[in-house]
């Protein structure tokens, strides 16, 4: 069986790009991945596997957050708006 070596790849935590919305893991092929079994033969296979996660908060902040302080003050002035006209009444 032919084996092939690779350098590890790694992701620098310190240099963050604030436009990146994933944080990024970069995983060697596991063992049962490196060898491709087809009917006409076998392949050997070299790669690596990129695991990305969301970054939440960033979402959290930027839109959910405002949208509901909008939410809060519109719903806290149509009670106002509703008190009023009723004392009227």
């Amino acid at each position: 069986m032919m084996s092939f070596k690779h350098s590890r790849i790694t992701y620098d935590e310190s240099i963050k790009n604030a436009i990146l919305d994933y944080s990024v893991d970069i995983v060697p092929l596991k063992e049962e991945d490196t060898v491709y079994i087809w009917h006409i033969g076998n392949f050997s296979l070299t790669g690596f596997e990129l695991r990305m996660r969301r970054n939440k908060l960033k979402y959290l902040i930027t839109q959910f957050l405002p949208s509901g302080m909008f939410v809060l003050v519109s719903f806290v002035s149509f009670q106002q708006l509703l008190i009023h006209n009723l004392a009227l009444l």
